[in-house]
């Protein structure tokens, strides 16, 4: 009789938790949103270039790539249904920005080390889901040879701007989706490059909070 009075107890004070908890959760519905989420994305990325060399001008270039990175961001409720995202993302690897050959000239540009750093005002969909919009800070190390004249590094800044949505996919796992654009602000000199690349990202998130 004592342990089925225990086990009685033990499942009402469950059913409490339960309903506080769903309670907590429609009077707050950014709490999936709120607080650090770390994760990884999958990553493609299309540049478009230009770059002009001894006389030579070529146009209409780029390079499509597939690379990886890591991500991690703090949100501030904003409001009843507003989030700030603040945070930082680091892609892996190296990726080709331009290849070209033309008139017995070869050209290659790749990136590595680059960081994006970036803040992103949502508003809530829905419980589960948060559009938002992104404004970033980039910047990563530009390496760039053309055949008889030499090779150069250089550090190049950018800035990005981009849309995106997260869903809650458990308790504390987020789906995040984006789309977004980078213009970049300083040009190869070696190269005489204007360029910019559309990334859209597919990632998996970890929310703490």
């Amino acid at each position: 009789m004592k342990k089925i009075t225990f086990l009685l107890l033990i499942l009402s004070i469950h059913i409490e938790a339960s309903a506080q908890a769903s309670m907590v959760s429609r009077l707050n519905p950014q709490r999936s949103f709120t607080g650090l989420s770390v994760g990884f994305n999958a990553d493609m990325s299309s540049t478009t270039a230009k770059f002009e060399s001894q006389g030579f001008k070529f146009e209409g270039l780029g390079r499509q790539n597939f690379s990886g990175s890591i991500q991690a961001d703090y949100g501030i409720t904003l409001g009843k249904k507003g989030v700030l995202l603040i945070g930082a993302k680091r892609y892996l690897g190296e990726q080709d920005l331009l290849k070209a050959s033309g008139l017995g000239i070869v050209g290659k540009i790749t990136k590595k080390d680059h960081t994006s750093i970036f803040v992103a005002p949502g508003m809530l969909v829905n419980e589960k889901a948060l559009a938002f919009l992104k404004a970033s800070y980039e910047h990563f190390y530009l390496n760039g040879s053309i055949d008889s004249i030499g090779a150069e590094e250089r550090l190049i800044h950018g800035v990005g701007l981009g849309v995106g949505l997260r869903t809650e996919i458990s308790k504390s796992i987020l789906l995040n989706i984006e789309v977004s654009k980078i213009y970049y602000t300083n040009d190869f000199t070696l190269l005489n490059v204007s360029t910019g690349s559309t990334y859209g990202s597919v990632g998996m998130l970890h929310n703490f909070d």
